[in-house]
């Protein structure tokens, strides 16, 4: 099974809402869309199956400019765009649990272009982000999503909501008779589109020629090996990289220690703190939608290692930016303040709704369904340099059980980990026995999990990781979100195995849950 595309829709004339009904539906869903707004932009939100928006079936948690907003209880929606800021845009991605027998739970974030240009506050682009519930859908999947503007406002004609599912199966790559291509499944998930690896010690590293797509995702990772500091600053162009002062962007480190709204710069975000030992790695993901004649829009986070070790923490980043050019993108450029080590690269997925392609990048390593209450491991699978995992355990008979990540059965003190629990200030756990720390708020209801590894043998292993726990059940009950980076000090081997645990290290996890892990070199 592969993520591909199981719905889409583009906006044909300029609306207050609209529907997405032909969504095919999968264990997991990975839904993003460029919204464009002509007129009284409100908070935008979306509801599931054709609920009329008048019951109380949803709860949500909210958070603007990286801190907590508040709770939503008893609601008709869930928040899908956080922002009021008139005739703009947002883009927006969201992750969701969509099993048919369960509340269906979605981790989500968001973020505004503001006012187009450079150069002054009301240029800086916000951010948001949540964690919601739909408590009625048991026991149905989601199969339809209406996205509304909660204001009235006008949603504009191209605006663009697409999905992709967890469970599209490709089409073979050697088929026993003939295809007939309009038998075959399609896929038409994240693509790989662009790369550049480094064979040689310089600077900067280019993904160039990179071809039309409406939306891209991104990974790199980085070391140094001259220069004081490991910190890439991401650039875009069309034909040339563009080193102008026509960026501008929000970020945030370390939850919360460092905040910063920069109005004009002249690079995006690329690292994860002020500096750190020499040729220690970096990890970075993000999504950029790309539309000619609008601002790009970018969402990424990163993490980086500082110092070697199980006593020192990673350090976290997240930003939101934009790139103030009408032009299509067709070029990313890390630029770093000094060499960069041998294989250090960048890559680029493409997606477009009508994308068709089988060859999709990310590859299903390990689908596990547990038929009974207890531990919940992804078992031995092949390793791969990124790996994307999500997880979801539908209850716990442990007291208060909070999940962590243990790679290849190494239980001794190797992990550490940062994390913010709601939007609240940073935790900081070094020598972790039991593994790195992706919840921090133990009930015993269910949890959602999906983060990002880079996993290059000779490297400390880094996460970046997103979680949400269910409460209470029912709409009365807010869920919870964590936000982690971490890291395994193994520098031997690749991580070949992923069990979620939890501090008692004795996992009882309920009958039902599930791992699913994919990757890719």
């Amino acid at each position: 099974m592969a993520w591909g595309k199981v719905g889409s829709k583009t906006v044909a004339t300029q609306t207050n809402e609209y529907t997405v009904d032909d969504i095919t539906a999968s264990d997991f869903n990975f839904c993003i869309a460029s919204t464009n707004v002509s007129a009284n932009q409100g908070n935008s939100h979306f509801r599931f199956n054709g609920s009329t928006g008048t019951t109380n079936e949803y709860a949500f948690r909210t958070f603007r400019d990286f801190e907590y907003l508040g709770d939503g209880t008893t609601q008709a929606l869930i928040p899908f765009a956080g922002w009021s800021d008139g005739t703009k845009r947002y883009f927006t991605f969201s992750w969701i649990y969509n099993k048919s027998d369960k509340e269906k739970l979605t981790i989500g974030a968001d973020m505004s272009q503001n006012t187009a240009g450079s150069g002054a506050t009301a240029n800086v682009p916000h951010q948001s982000h949540m964690a919601g519930k739909w408590v009625k859908g048991t026991p149905e999947a989601i199969t339809k999503i209406t996205f509304n503007d909660s204001s009235s406002g006008e949603i504009s004609a191209d605006t663009t909501f697409n999905m992709l599912g967890s469970d599209v199966t490709p089409a073979p790559s050697t088929p026993a008779v003939p295809a007939i291509p309009a038998l075959l499944p399609v896929a038409g998930g994240w693509k790989e589109v662009a790369r550049h690896t480094l064979t040689t010690e310089t600077n900067p590293i280019l993904a160039s020629s990179i071809p039309d797509k409406k939306y891209y995702m991104i990974l790199w990772h980085t070391k140094h090996t001259s220069g004081s500091w490991n910190q890439p600053r991401i650039r875009f162009g069309n034909g040339t990289t563009d080193a102008g002062g026509n960026y501008a962007q929000r970020y945030q480190m370390d939850y919360g220690q460092v905040t910063n709204a920069l109005n004009t710069n002249t690079y995006m975000l690329g690292w994860a703190g002020q500096g750190n030992e020499p040729n220690q790695p970096l990890f970075g993901m993000g999504y950029i939608v790309n539309k000619s004649g609008k601002e790009k829009l970018a969402i990424t986070y990163a993490t980086d290692n500082d110092a070697t070790g199980n006593t020192d923490a990673p350090r976290q980043s997240q930003q939101v930016a934009k790139w103030i050019n009408n032009n299509i993108l067709d070029r990313i450029e890390l630029n770093n303040f000094g060499n960069m080590a041998i294989g250090d690269e960048l890559v680029v997925l493409g997606w477009d709704p009508d994308d068709t392609h089988t060859d999709n990048f990310w590859e299903e390593l390990a689908d596990v369904t547990t038929g009974s209450a207890g531990a919940l491991s992804s078992g031995t699978f092949t390793a791969k340099k990124y790996l994307w995992v999500q997880a979801y355990t539908p209850s716990s008979s442990n007291g208060s059980p909070d999940g962590y990540i243990e790679f290849n059965g190494d239980s001794a003190t190797n992990y550490c980990h940062r994390r913010s629990h709601n939007g609240g200030s940073q935790t900081v756990g070094t020598q972790d026995g039991i593994g790195i720390r992706i919840d921090g708020t133990g009930g015993t209801t269910a949890k959602f999990h999906n983060f990002f590894i880079k996993n290059v043998a000779g490297d400390e292993k880094l996460v970046i990781a997103t979680s949400t726990t269910q409460q209470a059940i029912g709409a009365t009950n807010a869920p919870s979100r964590t936000d982690s980076v971490g890291k395994w000090v193994n520098t031997s081997d690749q991580i070949t195995r992923i069990d979620i645990i939890d501090q008692y290290a004795s996992p009882n996890w309920g009958s039902g849950s599930f791992i699913k892990v994919w990757g890719h070199d």
